[in-house]
């Protein structure tokens, strides 16, 4: 008998296309790792399959709070938001050379 792919395993075992499996263990939030384990193959193996396909494991990320904070977004230099500023706008009488 000849070795099976993981691509074949999955069609053959579960009944439906790679795509559809990969993209319903996403929706869950597996990781590559738990969706390795489930396929009994590499991890290496998934990443693959899955960048093959266009499907990305753990995700979404969360967005970063300090952009999206009031005191970001304040005119006012504050702790948050100092390092955002162009300093010789703020500071106009500074010379640069």
């Amino acid at each position: 008998m000849a070795i099976q792919t993981v691509e074949q395993r999955i069609i053959n075992e579960f009944n439906c296309s790679v795509a559809e499996l990969l993209q319903k263990y996403a929706g869950e939030g597996l990781t590559s790792k738990e969706v390795a384990d489930i396929l009994q193959c590499g991890v290496s193996n998934v990443r693959r399959i899955a960048r093959k396909y266009n499907i990305r494991f753990n995700q979404p990320a969360t967005p970063s709070k300090i952009v999206h904070s009031k005191e970001f977004l304040d005119k006012a230099i504050n702790a948050t938001n100092f390092l955002s500023r162009a300093w010789r706008l703020t500071f106009p009488s500074m010379k640069t050379v």
